[in-house]
């Protein structure tokens, strides 16, 4: 049977795709035929990832190229990355693109993990706070309600109203926890496909947190610099260049910013510090094209430029590698667990002071 039949209709895992990236990059800097290294990587990679490198495999043995195999199935390879391989055959430097775009999925993926440490104390202190909270509302609440009633104390619909929840408690106790997990579960999923080729989901499931969209921006401008540079170094011409390395990140500012620009340096026009899209460039690379930099120097600058945006990256990473746990446990297990108290304490306290 067809590989192809074995692969869902889902775009491929930010997992499965720095593994297949990493084979091919492999086997193009070994000078193997992908078609043939493929195929024998995939009867020993196991899984879903084996099944798609067998179908890329197939597809290049029945004499297709490399573009037009992704092109195929554009709900497995997205725009992003077939943009990236474009990229990597204009300039003739494919394994260089591959192990851009796998150095940019691998920092996505180490985010990802980052985050999904740091929410596991929360979730454990989010799923106690709602235990004893279904435990308050079927022994606690019912006291306080007759504490209420016999002193005649303010607060008696929420008290009632907590005693008539604990009758069914039953069943949306455990419903609640599932809800939880269950919320969580799907994060976990869906972030696990939140890759280079789907940035805009990388963004609303990650950039929550504070820093992470602009640790995410930069990861975004290293890839950028470093594709523009790799392009404009093999004398691609700097319109198209412009647009691969854009489309290249997914980012849609970005990628909008790149074609006003191309279509402005088609029409004759040199870019400057009066054109607005440049603004919406990474800071460095806008800087260094308004300047007016002469085209035989412009890789090394870039380069340079790719670099500094690589170890800036870096160091905002080592900042939120801490910051990340810390956050979450504040925010999510510290909201939870001042929320619970003042709900017990807050209450007895009300009740203490009235009755003195």
């Amino acid at each position: 049977m067809s590989a192809s039949h074995g692969l869902a209709a889902a775009s491929v895992t930010l997992d499965q795709l720095i593994a297949l990236n990493d084979e091919m990059r492999a086997l193009v800097r070994l000078g193997v035929p992908l078609e043939e290294g493929l195929a024998q990587v995939a009867k020993e990679t196991p899984g879903r990832s084996g099944k798609l490198t067998q179908w890329v495999a197939q597809c290049l043995q029945q004499g297709r190229s490399l573009e037009q195999v992704l092109a195929e199935r554009p709900e497995l390879f997205p725009p992003v990355y077939r943009a990236v391989v474009q990229a990597g055959l204009a300039s003739g430097r494919l394994p260089s693109a591959l192990e851009s775009v796998a150095r940019s999925a691998r920092r996505l993926a180490q985010s990802r993990r980052m985050i999904v440490a740091g929410l596991i104390y929360p979730l454990i202190v989010v799923l106690i706070a709602w235990g004893l909270f279904v435990f308050y509302t079927l022994g606690p609440a019912r006291t306080f309600l007759y504490l209420i009633d016999d002193f005649r104390l303010p607060g008696r619909p929420l008290f009632a109203m907590l005693v008539e929840w604990g009758r069914w408690a039953v069943y949306w106790g455990p419903a609640g926890a599932a809800v939880i997990v269950l919320l969580a579960g799907l994060w976990w999923a869906a972030s696990a496909r939140a890759s280079l080729a789907d940035p805009s989901a990388a963004q609303a499931l990650l950039a929550w947190i504070p820093g992470m969209g602009r640790l995410l921006r930069t990861y975004q401008a290293a890839t950028f610099t470093d594709l523009l540079a790799m392009l404009v170094e093999h004398r691609v011409p700097l319109p198209e260049a412009i647009v691969l390395a854009a489309d290249a990140t997914g980012g849609r500012r970005l990628v909008q910013a790149s074609r006003e620009v191309a279509d402005a340096v088609r029409r004759g026009e040199a870019p400057g510090p009066g054109m607005d899209a440049l603004r919406r460039f990474p800071p460095m690379v806008g800087w260094l094209m308004s300047c007016g930099q002469a085209m035989d120097a412009l890789p090394q600058t870039l380069r340079q430029a790719a670099a500094t945006y690589a170890q800036r990256a870096s160091y905002q990473f080592e900042a939120m590698r801490i910051f990340v746990p810390v956050f979450l446990t504040v925010v999510i297990g510290g909201g939870v667990t001042v929320a619970f108290a003042l709900l017990v304490l807050g209450n007895w306290f009300t009740i203490v002071r009235t009755l003195t």
